[in-house]
């Protein structure tokens, strides 16, 4: 496990690490919490989607008004990576991509209803009856977590 943070000249420098028996919700649990008593708070977790991570940020303290005082992204390439996995369409991870670096909610917008025509034109070539019916929905899986949590 590694923390990063980024200098005043957006250098990226080493924060902590730590080497651990395995990803899980008490390992992230564990260096989260040593990171957040170390520097006394986290602004932004960037990280992949891992369920560990997820979990330790839930359990996060919370602020007097309820809220959690850490936000948490996803690493934009591990969304497209883990989206190639599932669908191996480089032409698809490519929209995704673009979707995720558009800076224009139109342009955002054109390229995710691309992904999203591609989804149900597959769907109506398939048998419904397929139990693996989420290998031909792209736009489905994408849309599945919270796009505003995308970070480049």
């Amino acid at each position: 496990m590694i923390a990063m943070t980024t200098d005043a000249d957006n250098k990226v420098l080493p924060l902590a690490f730590a080497v651990v028996d395995k990803e899980s919700r008490p390992s992230w649990g564990w260096f989260l919490e040593c990171l957040r008593i170390s520097i006394g708070h986290v602004i932004c977790i960037i990280s992949n989607r891992q369920k560990g991570i997820k979990c330790a940020i839930a359990e996060w303290p919370r602020g007097d008004d309820g809220r959690l005082q850490v936000f948490h992204r996803y690493c934009l390439r591990h969304v497209a990576s883990n989206f190639n996995t599932h669908f191996n369409d480089p032409t698809l991870k490519a929209l995704a991509l673009k979707g995720g670096y558009a800076t224009e909610e139109a342009k955002f917008e054109f390229l995710m209803q691309t992904i999203k025509d591609v989804e149900i034109n597959a769907l109506k070539r398939i048998d419904p009856n397929d139990d693996k019916l989420e290998r031909y929905m792209p736009y489905t899986y994408l849309i599945s977590e919270d796009l505003d949590k995308w970070n480049q």
